[in-house]
């Protein structure tokens, strides 16, 4: 948290905001379970001692229908229910939603968001409090990930943000470019963050009853990938092939809209309703669906939150870098031109980082480089050499050493170009 905490602050100053004191990292976990009758309960051996049932024919009713998702609860899992409510509010964790989940038997409970290290020792507490109350109603909360073949297993939802200290949400679009930048910031810099270190992320919800549940029926698939929702993912893909003159704009209370016409508007949570997807964007947060319903939280949520702040630290030292240069850069030019002439860096400064952030080998910045800016070079050349006036472009001073020229059709196997050539 304290690292999250630090990196992100550093991004949250390259925007200007010098407000925020603090960055936290909050969590929403989703608890899913299953409830059965004591009685039934006691003559399954395999149940009692294992979490799953082990063999037996499949129910002539399972899933098919969906008709138990967000169903009527029936009296007596309401008063149940109810009771865990209690239970929970009385220490102080801020149960709210319940409901039916697909499976029959399947239900679940999801608490207020909290700060990351309180959701989880709310979850815990919320665990022992779903056992002990079922104890009183005659049945037994199962939290095994997958204890019935052919339908659904239980999860943990882990629905993970990061927010400041004056109410800023920095999953969440704002109103402004420079909000939407920062946005896209942290968006980007977390499934940087997925895509760098997703065999931690898988290790930390791993175990032998995860394992029966992963890929099966709903749960998302062992492989983690990320899902951002269509309109988010054309945006982004928009970004990258458009020039830097183009600017985001946000409007709206729901939703996120570009400064161009054929990008549609962002909706919230326009994300996948199957559940296919292990780390989805839902709007303004990550849902990292792959922890089991047994798992302590703690694990995947230490590897997230380094993971981001790692990756935030990285961003914030490029810019730190380049800060530096234009700050101390500049003034020693002066210096040396002995000039009085305020000067400021323009986009060339810049463009290095850019390289570097859309994976082009550092061996291959110069030609490119150059390249770019061959035709323009040889116009102002031409133009200089013919009115004799200086034209206003960066110095140039030639750092080869003089060479013969060679005619073209005589060059053949006399030329010879390294690769810094």
């Amino acid at each position: 948290m304290e690292a999250v905490n630090k990196q992100a602050l550093r991004i949250l100053r390259l925007f200007g905001n010098t407000t925020a004191k603090r960055v936290t990292p909050s969590v929403g976990a989703e608890q899913e379970y299953f409830l059965v009758d004591k009685e039934k309960w006691l003559k399954r051996k395999d149940l009692i001692y294992t979490g799953r049932t082990l063999f037996g024919a499949m129910p002539p009713k399972g899933q098919e229908m969906d008709d138990h998702y967000l169903g009527t609860i029936r009296q007596r899992v309401s008063a149940y229910m109810k009771e865990v409510n209690e239970e929970c509010w009385k220490l102080g964790v801020a149960a709210k939603t319940q409901h039916n989940e697909v499976a029959p038997a399947q239900h679940e409970l999801a608490p207020i968001y909290a700060p990351v290290n309180i959701a989880q020792d709310h979850n815990q507490i919320m665990m022992r409090i779903l056992k002990k109350v079922a104890s009183r109603h005659g049945m037994r909360c199962l939290l095994h990930e997958k204890p019935f073949a052919g339908v659904n297993g239980s999860g943990k939802h882990n629905n993970w943000s990061l927010g400041t200290d004056t109410g800023t949400l920095l999953m969440a679009p704002g109103k402004t470019p420079e909000e939407n930048l920062r946005f896209i910031t942290f968006i980007v810099n977390t499934l940087m963050a997925v895509y760098r270190h997703n065999g931690l992320l898988k290790a930390s919800i791993m175990s032998a009853t995860n394992a029966h549940r992963l890929g099966a029926n709903e749960a998302p698939p062992a492989i983690i990938s990320s899902f951002l929702g269509s309109q988010l993912s054309k945006v982004l893909d928009h970004m990258e092939d458009s020039s830097t003159d183009e600017l985001i704009a946000l409007g709206g209370k729901h939703g996120m809209k570009l400064d161009i016409p054929q990008i549609p508007e962002l909706l919230i949570d326009n994300t996948d309703r199957n559940r296919t997807s292990p780390f989805a964007f839902t709007g303004n947060k990550f849902e990292f669906r792959m922890p089991g319903s047994a798992e302590n939280l703690s694990d995947a949520n230490t590897i997230l939150n380094t993971a981001v702040a790692k990756e935030l630290k990285g961003y914030a030292d490029d810019f730190a870098l380049l800060q530096k240069v234009e700050e101390l850069g500049l003034p020693m030019v002066m210096e040396r031109k002995h000039s009085d002439t305020p000067m400021c860096a323009n986009v060339d400064m810049y463009s290095g980082l850019v390289y570097a952030m859309l994976g082009i080998p550092e061996e291959v910045f110069t030609p490119l480089f150059a390249s770019a800016r061959i035709a323009g070079w040889c116009a102002n050349r031409i133009e200089e050499v013919v009115t004799c006036h200086r034209i206003m472009r960066p110095a140039y001073r030639a750092v080869t050493t003089h060479e013969a020229y060679i005619p073209m059709d005589q060059r053949g196997e006399h030329l010879h170009l390294s690769a810094a050539d």
